[in-house]
This record gives structure tokens, C-alpha cells and sequence, in this order.
């Protein structure tokens, strides 16, 4: 899958199903997680929530806590940040980093917590998630790890209003995809990339770094869209995803651009159920934003 032959996923699949027959419960909760990753590469997210959040049910049954610590850390989180399940997701985080034993997912925690802690308007606390968690991920010297970590760290460190910061971490982020032949699960981080690349004026240098990727998924065209400005296309790409967080932060990113632009009307259709979603998140700082793009566009 990760060459670009999504065929690869009925693999994983009859993995599930070698693992059943065999009994095998650790390599059945492997097969479910990867197949949950698959999924989630190729834009499916029901089916990617439902093979992670079995593998760490079948880890909880079983008693498997090194997995269980491992999913805590970074995919279950995944999953709350996705369906706006903050207050859960920050309390997960709390209580992964409190247990100070050494974790490959430490940094993946920090990172989660860095983004509902800036959506908050806790910039110090978000600001010192991502430093942390840029430290933890240079230790695992781990792709999948240094480019979706780094690709939070960087929008984190945008949306505060450090922009040298944000340029540093994406020079790094473009270094290491120029360096691999595939980028595989880093793709799914490729649209804050391109959000900061963007912001920066350096959409033709992301947009090189991935000339080459092979795999086609909903990430990469989220990541050119983005690359392009068309915020509101990048919303729809991940409205068709079911990735609500992700939709609603390019639909207020959108109502910005629309109302820069004059086009109230258009601001505000993308504004209303953004402006719902941080609510319901207690998203205080970008529902400050939202309402004051509303009475602009009133």
C-alpha cells in the first residue's frame, strides 16, 4: 500500500483472518491496528476508528498493557481528536504522560495535547507540548513518528504566532520527505504541512517534496489544495473523510479567506457549522476567531 497499490489492504485483511484461525491474540491485535492504519491512509475513516479502537479493545481483554499503553498514547487519541471527544482526549493525555515509563507514544501525546491546548487559547501550555514532543520524536528517529509529530508541532507553533519557529520545524519535515522514497503514514499529516508551507509562501517547495509520493488518498489531495489556497476544498475533502476536526479548522481557515475577499455569504455558510464544532469542544480561541469573521461578514 505504501508503493501505491492500495490492493494491499485485502493483505491486511486476510492478516486478521490467519490471526483468528491461529488464535494468535497478539498478532490479531497487530493485524486490527494495521488495518485500522490502512484504512485511515486510504480516507476510510469508520473502518480505520473501528480496527484501532478493536485492537485496543482485544489489548484491555487480554491483558496485553504493553499494547494498551501504546494505543493510549497515540491512536485512541487520535480517534477523540477526530470526533471532538477534547475533554477525554486531553484526560487520556494527562494520564499517558504521568506515567513517567519511557514511550514510544510519549511524543504523539504531547503532540495531540499541544492542539486542543492552542484551540483552547493555553498558547504556553501548547507551545511547551510541542517542544516536548519534538524532542521525544527526535529519540525515535522514526519517519512515521518525526512527520506526523512534527507536523503538529508546526501547526501549533503557527497558530501561536511563531512563524520562525513553524519554518524551522517545516525545514526538517521537507529534509526527511525528500529523503524517503515512500512517506507512508506521514501522509496523513501532509495537510499541516501544506497549511504552513502556505502561510509561509512555500507552497511550491511542499508541493516538490511531494512530487514523487505514489500513494493516491484524500490526504495528498487535501495537502494540494491547501498547497493551492482552496481552504474550502480541503474542508470537503475531509467532510467526504467523515475527519470533522480536520473539516472544521479549513472551513474557519476558508471564512477567513472568503471574507478577506468580500464574499460574506459564502464566509458564513462555512463559518455556521464551524463555528458549532468549537463550541461543542470548548474550542474557545478559534470560536473567538469564528465570531469575529460573523460580524464582519454580517
Amino acid at each position: 500500500m505504501n508503493s501505491g497499490d492500495p490492493e494491499g489492504i485485502h493483505d491486511v485483511e486476510e492478516s486478521v483472518a490467519v490471526a483468528e484461525r491461529a488464535k494468535d491474540i497478539p498478532e490479531l491485535i497487530r493485524a486490527h491496528n494495521n488495518l485500522g492504519v490502512m484504512h485511515l491512509l486510504l480516507g476510510h475513516t469508520e473502518e480505520a476508528d473501528a480496527g484501532i479502537l478493536e485492537a485496543h479493545r482485544l489489548a484491555v481483554h487480554f491483558g496485553l498493557r504493553g499494547f494498551v499503553r501504546w494505543s493510549e498514547g497515540g491512536p485512541v487519541l487520535s480517534v477523540k481528536f477526530q470526533r471532538g471527544e477534547w475533554d477525554e482526549l486531553v484526560a487520556g493525555a494527562d494520564a499517558f504522560l504521568a506515567d513517567e515509563t519511557p514511550s514510544y507514544q510519549a511524543s504523539s501525546a504531547y503532540a495531540w495535547r499541544s492542539l486542543v491546548r492552542v484551540a483552547r487559547g493555553d498558547l504556553e501550555g501548547a507551545q511547551s507540548d510541542a517542544e516536548q514532543s519534538l524532542e521525544l520524536a527526535r529519540r525515535a528517529k522514526d519517519p512515521q513518528v518525526v512527520l506526523t509529530v512534527f507536523g503538529m508541532a508546526t501547526v501549533t507553533f503557527l497558530s501561536v504566532g511563531d512563524e520562525t519557529r513553524a519554518a524551522e520545524i517545516l525545514d526538517e519535515i521537507l529534509t526527511e520527505v525528500r529523503e524517503l522514497p515512500q512517506i507512508g503514514f506521514g501522509l496523513v499529516w501532509g495537510h499541516g504541512w501544506a497549511w504552513v508551507a502556505w502561510v509561509l509562501r512555500r507552497a511550491d517547495d511542499l508541493l516538490a517534496a511531494l512530487g514523487d509520493e505514489q500513494f493516491e488518498t484524500p490526504w495528498v489531495d487535501a495537502a494540494h489544495a491547501i498547497a493551492a489556497g482552496d481552504f474550502r476544498q480541503a474542508a470537503e475533502v475531509f467532510a467526504g473523510m467523515r475527519h470533522t476536526a480536520f473539516e472544521m479548522f479549513y472551513r474557519l481557515r476558508a471564512a477567513e479567506a472568503l471574507v478577506a475577499e468580500g464574499r460574506r455569504a459564502e464566509a458564513d455558510e462555512q463559518l455556521r457549522p464551524a463555528l458549532a464544532f468549537y463550541r461543542g469542544v470548548a474550542a474557545t480561541r478559534y470560536v473567538r476567531e469564528g465570531e469575529a469573521l460573523l460580524a464582519v461578514s454580517a
